[in-house]
């Protein structure tokens, strides 16, 4: 799952700890979360990744993207669907989970250009297009 969060004509990238990729803020659903609805998943990724102070509205969804990872990838060869969901920033503070993510940007149509999103590229492209 992944949140597309919107702050007027911009979106949230985040760079990953673990690779040169920027992507969207959001996260797999665990073990601990199987009985849970998807957005309630979704809404605990974002809480701790990008802190207790950022207020997100989750909204519907954007796009759905299946891919398999490199080999060189922190999870090697494994099949994944993803669920991108349009979500809003409602005001507070981003504090990052370091561990995860190293940076973050609010990007807009011309400089969201600049970063490499990887496999979300077509999804980013889409969304600006579309959205922003």
């Amino acid at each position: 799952m992944k949140a597309i969060i919107r702050r007027n004509s911009e979106f949230l990238g985040v760079k990953n700890t673990r690779n040169r990729y920027w992507t969207l803020p959001g996260g797999r659903i665990e073990e601990r979360d199987l009985d849970l609805p998807v957005i309630e998943c979704l809404r605990r990724e974002l809480l701790e990744e990008l802190g207790l102070r950022a207020k997100i509205e989750i909204g519907k969804v954007f796009d759905m993207i299946k891919y398999k990872t490199s080999p060189d990838d922190h999870s090697p060869n494994q099949k994944i669907f993803l669920i991108c969901y349009d979500c809003q920033f409602d005001g507070g503070e981003i504090v990052l989970k370091k561990d995860e993510l190293e940076q973050f940007e609010w990007l807009d149509k011309e400089n969201y250009k600049q970063y490499d999103f990887g496999v979300l590229q077509k999804t980013i492209d889409r969304f600006v297009a579309e959205k922003l």
